[in-house]
């Protein structure tokens, strides 16, 4: 049976450290195959991406990639656990995955591997500290960080530093909790975890934030990118892509918002909010006086307890109505889907495999998509209002045509 390596991506442009990423992880597996599970429209973080998820598909497909999946809207924009375990969750129902190749700045397998055991199992001192750590106000990743600084010592909580290590780890957790047959594969990333214009001029492979901040410039990135991503991705990169494009329906949902609050309290309504959004985060949306765009609106809700990503990403639910009673139906449903992207034909026995031995449907045709599933018919309409919404948006602001998501087949190069 042919082996195939699975590459968990948002490509954001396809830029050249991709690329390497991409040629590394089959010379390192010795695969015949490989398959990328990518974020759609909308990233980790809650920003709209740069570029189409079906535009970024492609670049990836016609540099290195021989598949492109998506990874659903309700995982894209989640949390660092939730983003992996969407990926994981897809990857195992598959059943023709034999590798997960993944970058981090800690490379040692074993490190990582006792750092992910660790918190896979979460023994009793682990949580004490944890929950510890939280009653003092730190946030989430803090408290983690400095449970595991106090338990296992500095050279692991350093670990915990690096967003790209905290994926790395994210990704092992969920391979361990579901008993995956996959094995993890780390590719040492080079340079620094953050942007740094001084580092990013002299890394080998600069980062995507910095093609992104090149962009919106209006300065040219074709050295920075493989030739097929960037011609691809050509349309995009006279104009850069803005989340303030959310702000009109943002302020429509805080005008909401504060109109509900006459009526009702926090907790007649949380479970009709996102779950990013708790009743601090609540009151200080209702305390907002002057709107002014998304951004400003961030910089007044963040705090060290509550950080930029969970505010994007909560806001963005916020506007696309992804509340606690959706996520938590599809977080407890076992059926999923993979809708896919785009492919390279010389590799179409990829799909056949796939299509051979996964528990779940391979979704080619969009508009002929049905199921009884609750969870995954939530999820899938998810998908629809989210890239719908997008479409909207670019062509609005930046004169930009794509198809609807219903009528968009995946991309044959």
């Amino acid at each position: 049976m042919p082996k195939t390596v699975a590459l968990i991506t948002e490509y954001n442009p396809f830029h050249l450290g991709h690329l390497y990423h991409a040629e590394m992880a089959k010379k390192l597996t010795g695969a015949d195959h490989s398959l990328a599970i990518m974020s759609g429209n909308f990233t980790e973080r809650g920003s709209l991406s740069m570029a189409d998820k079906s535009s970024r598909a492609a670049a990836a497909v016609s540099s290195a990639v021989d598949a492109v999946i998506e990874l659903p809207f309700v995982f894209a924009t989640g949390s660092a656990e939730d983003f992996s375990y969407g990926a994981i969750k897809i990857l195992n129902s598959l059943n023709s995955i034999d590798y997960l190749v993944f970058g981090a700045e800690c490379d040692d397998l074993y490190k990582m591997e006792k750092l992910s055991d660790y918190l896979t199992n979460e023994k009793a001192e682990y949580k004490d500290h944890f929950n510890a750590s939280l009653l003092k106000g730190l946030s989430f990743p803090a408290a983690r960080e400095a449970a595991v600084r106090k338990l296992l010592g500095d050279e692991y909580a350093d670990i915990l530093k690096s967003p790209n290590n905290i994926l790395a780890i994210s990704y092992m957790i969920s391979l361990k909790k579901s008993n995956s047959s996959i094995r993890p594969v780390i590719i040492k990333r080079m340079g620094k975890y953050h942007f740094d214009a001084d580092e990013d001029k002299k890394a080998q492979f600069p980062s995507a934030e910095m093609i992104r901040r090149k962009i919106s410039l209006k300065e040219d990135v074709k050295n920075l990118l493989p030739l097929a991503s960037y011609n691809c991705l050509l349309p995009y990169l006279k104009n850069e892509i803005k989340d303030d494009f959310l702000s009109d329906l943002l302020y429509l949902k805080i005008l909401e918002l504060k109109k509900q609050s006459r009526i009702t309290n926090f907790e007649e309504i949380k479970n009709s909010l996102p779950v990013e959004i708790d009743k601090d985060i609540y009151n200080k949306i209702l305390s907002i006086r002057e709107f002014s765009d998304l951004n400003s609106c961030i910089e007044e809700l963040v705090s060290k307890n509550y950080t930029y990503a969970r505010i994007r990403r909560g806001l963005l639910h916020l506007i696309l109505s992804f509340d606690r009673d959706k996520h938590d139906l599809i977080f407890n449903e076992q059926f999923l889907y993979a809708t896919l992207l785009a492919f390279r034909k010389d590799k179409s026995s990829l799909l056949r495999i796939i299509q051979e031995q996964a528990s779940i449907p391979l979704i080619n045709k969009r508009a002929n998509f049905k199921t009884d599933n609750k969870g995954a018919l939530i999820s899938r309409q998810l998908d629809i209002t989210a890239s719908d919404l997008y479409k909207y948006l670019i062509y609005k602001n930046n004169k930009i045509k794509i198809k609807s998501e219903i009528t968009q087949s995946p991309i044959i190069i």
